[in-house]
Formats: C-alpha cells, sequence, structure tokens
C-alpha cells in the first residue's frame, strides 16, 4: 500500500519561571559578600529582612534567586540594601544631633556657673571688705582712745584697774598657735580680738593670716568660718548673700541654694 500523506511533529519543553526568592544578609560594607550558587537556600544568608538595630556598621546585602521549571536556578549580583543604608545613615545624624544639643546645654550650663561665680566671688569680697574695714575701725579705737583714755584714767592702787584690766582681758588674747607646719617652726604669734565669755564674733591676728570666727565658750577655742591668707579669701563652709548661700557639695561641685522661698 502506497503512503499519500506523511506529517512529523517535534516535541519541545519550554522552560518557566518556578520561583523568585530573596535573600538578607549583614556584612562589613567595605567586603561584598559572594553571588551564592545551585538551587539550596545559601549558607549565612536569610529570607527574613533584619531591622537596622541602631548600633551596626556593617551593611544589609541582598540577592535573587530565580528558579526555573526545569530545575536550573539563576542568581542575581549581589548588591546593598538602600532602605537599610538610608535608616543607618537617619541613625547616626539624629546620634549626631543629639550629642551636638548635649555639649551647647554643657557649655550653657558650664557658663552660666562661671557667671554665678565670679558674681558671688565679687559679693563675697565686697562683704568681706566691709568687714575688714569695720574690724580696722574697732581696732583704731582700742589702740587710740578706747582703752588708752580708760588706762590713763584709771587709779593703780584701786579696784576699778583691776576691774578695767580683767573687762580688757576679756576681749584680748595674746599667745601662740600651732599652724599645721610638721616641719620647721609649726608654732607662730597670735592675737584674738572678742568676747571669750559667750559665742560671739572674734577675730584672730597671725603672721600668715586674718581669720574670722566665733570663741566656743566652754572649750575658749578659736572657731575659724574665713581668712584671708597670701592673696586669697578662703571660706570653711559657705557663702551667704541676700536669700541665696553659695556652698561645695560632697563631690566638689559648687551649690547656689535659695534659703528664703517667700521673698
Amino acid at each position: 500500500m502506497a503512503i499519500k500523506a506523511r506529517a512529523s511533529i517535534t516535541v519541545a519543553l519550554e522552560r518557566d519561571i518556578q520561583s523568585v526568592t530573596r535573600f538578607y544578609k549583614i556584612a562589613s560594607s567595605t567586603s561584598t559578600p559572594s553571588k551564592p550558587s545551585g538551587t539550596s537556600d545559601p549558607s549565612g544568608w536569610s529570607k527574613a529582612e533584619p531591622a537596622y538595630d541602631g548600633t551596626s556598621t556593617n551593611s544589609l546585602y541582598t540577592v535573587d534567586r530565580t528558579i526555573f521549571t526545569d530545575g536550573t536556578a539563576s542568581w542575581s549580583d549581589v548588591s546593598k540594601s538602600s532602605s537599610y543604608e538610608a535608616a543607618k545613615q537617619a541613625y547616626n545624624r539624629a546620634v549626631e544631633a543629639e550629642n551636638t544639643a548635649i555639649e551647647a546645654a554643657e557649655d550653657y550650663a558650664d557658663t552660666a556657673a562661671g557667671n554665678a561665680e565670679v558674681a558671688a566671688v565679687q559679693t563675697a569680697n565686697q562683704h568681706t571688705d566691709d568687714q575688714a574695714a569695720a574690724l580696722q575701725d574697732q581696732i583704731t579705737n582700742v589702740n587710740g582712745t578706747g582703752v588708752k583714755d580708760r588706762l590713763d584714767n584709771v587709779d593703780l592702787k584701786t579696784s576699778e584697774y583691776d576691774h578695767n584690766f580683767e573687762t580688757l582681758a576679756g576681749y584680748l588674747k595674746v599667745g601662740t598657735h600651732y599652724n599645721g607646719n610638721a616641719a620647721g617652726a609649726n608654732y607662730e604669734p597670735e592675737m584674738i580680738l572678742g568676747h571669750r565669755e559667750s559665742n560671739q564674733m572674734a577675730a584672730r591676728l597671725t603672721t600668715t593670716r586674718l581669720a574670722f570666727g566665733m570663741i566656743d565658750e566652754q572649750t575658749q577655742t578659736f572657731e575659724e568660718v574665713a581668712y584671708f591668707s597670701t592673696d586669697a579669701m578662703h571660706v570653711r563652709k559657705q557663702i551667704s548673700f541676700g536669700d541665696f548661700i553659695m556652698k561645695q557639695r560632697e563631690n566638689g561641685h559648687l551649690s547656689i541654694l535659695r534659703i528664703n522661698s517667700n521673698s
């Protein structure tokens, strides 16, 4: 039987995309990871996109895997995540702005504290100058007329002399003072002017300082509050001016406190 017609059919398998998967990896910003190969999930890469934690200086890299219906796979080039880099840059700028604000606040606080300290020292110096002038007036009065007139008019043979001498002795004491110097001369002459029978203000003059303080009624010791030595004024506890006091805290900082909150 003769063949009257003939035809051929070619069957071809067309390749199509089966899946596309993106992988993420955090690594050094200066060293791009190698592009994976094969069809399996690459080691060290994850399918979940990590969020920027605010501390890392590394970069986030991405790569896409395309699997075809014929079982083969293709990988895209490895690239940095632009959104991750933007988040990192925004965080760094926020930290820099915060640090700048903190430094500005500290500079302002230091300037304010310095101005307050200068004003306080000026006030304290003026107050001390007034006290020194008043003390000089008292000394002038003692050396000039106060005691001299008394002594000139005293009858040495009467009890009035004894009474006046006891009164003077109650206000004036001359002796020696231990200056705390372990080596060399550790005692120096001193003169204390002040009533020794009550807790009143007194002044002590030595060869190295002029001090102000109180005389303890029981121990008869001079409790120093402030003094001049060389070219500086020293205050033991605090300085008072108006409704405010200035004193040193336990941590070494300077405090200015208001003692009268009603005014």
